[in-house]
């Protein structure tokens, strides 16, 4: 992103990484120094991957003994955004006042919260907590095959186009997401590239206390995605839990819940955007067929595919 754009956006590179004017500056810059707790979970997410899919799915998890309270919880009270204001989610502050905010307003709402806290954020591993780098608490990590986390971008930049004020969203098109995604750099794109989250992790996975869970085997078998999970988090389900758990994270259930199917109303009422439509789209694996050319494909394989192979990972596609 050109220099331009970032001042009129109100964007900031910290640590060699751009950021959204809707993360709060002071917080990344000291996120490290953030104390936690080992009964803490952290969940980090490249956007569009499933970031609120696997969040409700641990908050689910962990309050199994009351589901259909749980289930009725927004979807912005299950789980505490890292990179994100709450204050700006609920609507309280603008996206223009989210950096007019200083000091430790961030830190003081993660101290005030209830144990066990579970945090989200599309954070990479240079901007996790000490009490993660150092194995104190509990990280998972989503995963999702690049051409379709690249097109939901895309499709999530459309439909913040239009809004009462000029904003990123408006110039990105898919070549142009394209063009700053698949590089070295991580100052061209919010949260850098996907390929540098991802592989940051990976490099750490024998160090931390860890979870690895792919968008991918959600679709497949979300029954085995929970009992995973469940494990991970030591917490011991019945099956009916288990089942009653899968039931409420079905994509359908999702997208038609009121609590978890419109993640950004508030944000979208604010800015003048259009808000019928809904944060969840398909829950497909191989929508990005209906939306990249051949060469575009070619170009994100040309690009990721050694880069992936030489991690020892695989994505399904299809």
């Amino acid at each position: 992103m050109d220099e331009k754009r970032m001042k009129q956006f109100g964007f900031k590179i910290i640590n060699g990484c751009l950021f959204h004017s809707q993360a709060h500056f002071d917080t990344l810059e000291k996120i490290h120094t953030l104390p936690m707790r080992e009964d803490d979970i952290v969940i980090s997410s490249y956007p569009r991957s499933g970031t609120h899919w696997v969040g409700s799915m641990v908050h689910l998890i962990l309050h199994s003994d009351d589901l259909h309270a749980a289930n009725n919880v927004h979807v912005h009270d299950r789980f505490t955004w890292l990179d994100i204001p709450k204050q700006m989610l609920s609507g309280e502050i603008g996206l223009k006042d989210v950096n007019k905010q200083h000091g430790n307003f961030q830190f003081d709402t993660f101290t005030s919260l209830p144990s066990p806290r579970i945090f989200v954020s599309h954070l990479g591993y240079p901007f996790m907590p000490r009490g993660i780098t150092d194995g104190t608490c509990k990280l998972v990590v989503v995963m999702r095959n690049p051409k379709s986390v690249l097109c939901s971008i895309s499709h999530m930049f459309k439909s913040f186009q239009g809004g009462a004020e000029v904003s990123e969203a408006d110039f990105r098109t898919l070549d142009n997401i394209l063009d700053d995604n698949l590089t070295q750099q991580n100052d061209r794109f919010v949260y850098g590239t996907w390929f540098n989250h991802l592989s940051g992790f990976w490099a750490q996975k024998d160090h931390l206390k860890v979870l690895f869970i792919k968008y991918e085997d959600m679709v497949n078998d979300l029954a085995e995605s929970v009992t995973k999970t469940a494990e991970f988090l030591e917490k011991d389900l019945t099956e009916a839990e288990k089942d009653n758990i899968v039931e409420h994270l079905t994509f359908n259930k999702m997208r038609n819940n009121p609590k978890t199917g419109k993640v950004f109303e508030t944000i979208k009422e604010r800015s003048g955007h259009d808000n019928s439509a809904g944060h969840m789209r398909k829950g497909v694996i191989d929508d990005w067929k209906d939306n990249l050319t051949v060469s575009q494909s070619e170009r994100i394989d040309s690009f990721l595919q050694d880069k992936i192979q030489k991690l020892g990972l695989e994505f399904q596609y299809e």
